[in-house]
C-alpha cells in the first residue's frame, strides 16, 4: 500500500507546480510547493494558509492543502477536498490520482479502481495506469485469498490448469465431486445395469443489478448519460420522457372592491402604514384589486402575505404565470457491480442521483 501512496502523493506536488501558473499569487503557491516538496510540512501550511483564505477556489491551492492534510493525518478531509475537485475539475488527473490512494489506504479498492478508470479514459497518464495496475493485483490476490478460505487450495501458476485456471467438475446429487468411472464389462448373458440419471448441476441465478436515476432537466446531459452508460456495458437502457408544468411566479393582491375610488382609498391607507411598491388593477377579472406584487419565489410571496396580514388585510396568493418543463429518467441493467460504477458515474454526473433497483 505504501508504494502506490508515495507515488501518487509526490506527483500530485510536482504537477501542481506545473499549474500553478494561473494561480494569482504563484510566487505563494510555488514557495508553499516547494517547502512541501522537502517535506516542510508545517512551514508550508503557513505559506499556504493565507493563500486559501485569499483565493478559496484556486484549484491548485487547494490540491496542496489536500495533499498536506494527509500529512497531517487528517484523512477525512482530504478524501473531502479531493473529492470536491474531482467534481468540479474532472479533468484534473492530480485531484482523481490521490483520491485514489485515500481510497486504496482505507481499502476502498473497487472505488479507487473506479476513480482511477474514470479519469484514464479522459487523461491518459503512465502512473495512473501503474497504479491502476497496483489495485488489479490487490482485487487478485483478494479474490485468490477468498477462494483458498472457501476451500480450493490451488495457487496462481500452479500446474493443474494453468495461471488462475479453475478445472470445473459435475457434482453428483449428494454434491460430492464425482470424476471419471472407468467401464466394465456386463457379466455373460446378463443385462447391463442400468445408468441411473443424473441429476443436471443447478445454475446459480445472478441477478444483474439495475440502476435509475433522478430527473434530468437538460435533454442533452440525458442523452450523454445514455451513451456513457451504454459505453460501460450497460443493457436494457430505458430514457423516460415527459414533461409537467411549473409556476413561474405568484401574484399577491387585495380582492377587488367596488369602484376605482374604493380601490384608491385602500392604496392611500396602505401606504400611511409604510406599504410600498403597490399599485390599482385598472382591467380585467381582478379589476379594483390593489396588486401588492409578483414573486418568482413562494416564500416570498407567503412573506408579503404575514405582513399583509399583521396589519388587518387578507391578502390573495395565486399562480401568475406556467412554464413548460421536460425531464426524463434512466433505467438500465448493468454489465458489473453497482458501486463501482456508481463512483464513475458521480465523477462524470456529479450533480445527478443514481441509485441501485431491482430489475424488471
Amino acid at each position: 500500500m505504501n508504494r502506490i501512496a508515495t507515488a501518487l502523493v509526490v506527483l500530485a506536488v510536482s504537477a501542481a507546480v506545473l499549474l500553478s501558473a494561473v494561480a494569482a499569487d504563484a510566487d505563494t503557491l510555488d514557495r508553499a510547493l516547494s517547502l512541501a516538496s522537502e517535506q516542510r510540512y508545517p512551514e508550508a501550511r503557513r505559506v499556504l494558509d493565507p493563500l486559501l483564505e485569499n483565493e478559496p477556489g484556486n484549484p491548485q491551492a487547494q490540491l496542496l492543502h489536500g495533499i498536506l492534510r494527509v500529512q497531517e493525518g487528517r484523512r477525512g478531509e482530504a478524501i473531502a477536498v479531493f473529492s470536491r475537485l474531482a467534481r468540479e475539475f474532472p479533468d484534473m488527473f492530480e485531484a482523481h490520482n490521490n483520491l485514489a490512494v485515500m481510497y486504496v489506504e482505507e481499502d476502498r479498492l473497487e472505488e479507487a479502481r473506479a476513480v482511477l478508470a474514470a479519469i484514464l479514459e479522459r487523461r491518459p497518464e503512465a502512473v495512473g495506469y501503474r497504479n491502476l495496475g497496483d489495485i488489479y493485483e490487490r482485487l487478485s490476490s483478494r479474490a485468490y485469498a477468498r477462494s483458498r478460505e472457501l476451500g480450493d487450495d490451488r495457487s496462481p501458476g500452479g500446474d493443474d490448469g494453468g495461471p488462475g485456471t479453475v478445472l470445473l467438475q459435475e457434482a453428483d446429487a449428494t454434491g460430492a465431486v464425482s470424476g471419471p468411472v472407468a467401464a466394465s464389462e456386463p457379466a455373460s448373458g446378463s443385462e447391463p445395469p442400468p445408468v441411473p440419471e443424473r441429476p443436471a448441476p443447478a445454475k446459480a441465478a445472478v441477478a444483474a443489478p439495475c440502476l435509475a436515476t433522478g430527473e434530468f432537466q437538460d435533454m442533452g446531459t440525458v442523452e450523454e448519460a445514455r451513451q456513457w452508460l451504454e459505453a460501460r456495458g450497460a443493457e436494457a437502457v430505458r430514457v423516460s420522457r415527459g414533461t409537467r408544468q411549473r409556476v413561474k411566479d405568484y401574484r399577491v393582491y387585495l380582492p377587488p372592491v367596488e369602484s376605482r375610488e374604493a380601490a384608491d382609498t385602500v392604496l392611500s391607507e396602505l401606504r400611511q402604514k409604510g406599504v410600498s411598491d403597490i399599485a390599482v388593477i385598472p382591467k380585467g377579472v381582478r379589476k379594483n384589486a390593489v396588486s401588492l406584487g409578483i414573486y418568482a419565489r413562494e416564500a416570498n410571496a407567503s412573506r408579503r402575505v404575514e405582513r399583509m396580514e399583521a396589519l388587518g388585510y387578507t391578502p390573495v396568493v395565486e399562480p401568475n404565470s406556467m412554464a413548460v418543463e421536460e425531464h426524463a429518467t434512466i433505467n438500465a441493467r448493468l454489465a458489473g457491480g453497482f458501486e463501482a460504477l456508481r463512483a464513475a458515474w458521480v465523477s462524470r454526473f456529479p450533480d445527478q442521483a443514481v441509485r441501485q433497483v431491482k430489475c424488471d
